[in-house]
């Protein structure tokens, strides 16, 4: 009969709306819960990023700081320096006496003015080789020098000797 069908179907729906509110309140509660989820996560991650920044802008007023005193540190030693400098200058002047640097790996020789004025050149004027300063030795004296100076780059010690001089005048 009719009614009984119609009864059936009625059931059959009830059954269907029932679990299709069952259904929409599990993805309600899925849906609440994963965006619980999101924003929990979503505050971790701020949390960390800000932790994060906090340590990394602690560690650059560090390296500020560091570099603060560094170059204050690289300010006292050049001042320093050019102190020490100065009365080697000064030293040399009353001695006078002069002194040289040999880079090893240009084979470039620097004298200072005092050095120069032993050897008779106006300031700044030595050929900075080798070969010039044995030209401006005594032709007697230059192959006991050249030896001289050979001996003190290989062994790295200390050498004395004399030679004479030939000014350019």
């Amino acid at each position: 009969t009719v009614e009984k069908m119609i009864a059936v179907e009625n059931q059959l729906l009830d059954l269907r709306r029932a679990e299709l509110e069952h259904d929409s309140h599990l993805v309600t509660l899925t849906n609440i819960s994963s965006g619980a989820v999101s924003i929990a996560l979503l505050i971790a991650v701020f949390t960390a990023l800000w932790r994060e920044n906090s340590r990394r802008r602690l560690v650059e007023a560090q390296l500020w700081e560091s570099q603060r005193q560094l170059e204050n540190r690289v300010e006292e030693r050049t001042l320093s320096l050019s102190r020490s400098e100065q009365r080697l200058r000064l030293a040399q002047q009353a001695a006078r006496i002069g002194a040289f640097e040999v880079d090893m790996n240009t084979h470039v020789d620097t004298w200072t003015p005092e050095l120069e004025a032993m050897y008779g050149l106006p300031p700044g004027t030595f050929a900075k080789t080798q070969k010039a300063w044995v030209e401006l030795i005594h032709p007697e004296d230059r192959a006991d020098a050249a030896a001289l100076v050979q001996r003190a780059m290989e062994t790295d010690l200390p050498v004395e000797g004399e030679s004479r001089v030939i000014w350019p005048d």
